[in-house]
């Protein structure tokens, strides 16, 4: 049997909630629409917030633009209200 519960941490985007992404290999986020102007990073939790430069954003295969992956470096991510935040291959287990 395969253990997908243990490999994915999902959140939804709130408009100033912080995304710690420690731990996770591969983040997607997901929006009823393109969900890039809404993305938002950061080294720190709490401020610091901007824009990710277009190189750190790759489109998904067969997704459209209602999905996009963050592929920078910053610790911290910050989505729109209605975005969906997936992260992928965690190294450790998902806080409950």
């Amino acid at each position: 049997m395969r253990d997908i519960v243990s490999k994915i941490k999902t959140a939804a985007g709130d408009n100033g909630d912080s995304i710690d992404l420690q731990g996770a290999d591969s983040v997607v986020v997901i929006g009823i629409t393109d969900p890039t102007a809404r993305i938002l990073v950061s080294d720190a939790a709490a401020s610091g917030f901007a824009a990710p430069p277009a190189a750190d954003i790759a489109t998904i295969a067969g997704l459209g633009t209602v999905a996009v992956g963050y592929i920078g470096g910053k610790r911290y991510l910050q989505a729109g209200i209605a975005d969906v935040v997936v992260q992928g291959n965690l190294h450790r287990a998902p806080a409950a």
